[in-house]
């Protein structure tokens, strides 16, 4: 196990160019955070966990073997209903918001 890799980074350390890191929506939160609180705009601090945790959550529960699983298996010409939401797989939605 690699112990060098962190598992959870403050949004203060994070920015843009961390996507990969700790994902889009982290990255872009720890840019607003480092780059608009030096300006006096009030922001909250928090944290992310990263994708090395991620990995490693899933590889050492055997997730990710089973999630390849399901996902190989999925229809994906097929309806699927998602919480009672009946989604196409054409539609809009599968891209995200």
């Amino acid at each position: 196990m690699n112990n060098s890799k962190p598992y959870v980074l403050d949004l203060g350390e994070v920015g843009a160019g961390d996507v990969a890191l700790v994902g889009g929506k982290c990255a872009s939160l720890g840019e607003l955070f480092r780059e608009l609180t030096t300006q006096g705009v009030r922001a909250v601090d928090g944290f992310s966990t990263t994708s090395h945790a991620y990995e490693l959550l899933i590889d050492g529960r055997g997730l990710k073997k089973k999630l390849q699983t399901l996902l190989k298996n999925l229809d994906v010409k097929t309806k699927i209903r998602i919480d009672g939401v009946q989604i196409e797989p054409s539609s809009s939605a599968w891209l995200g918001p």
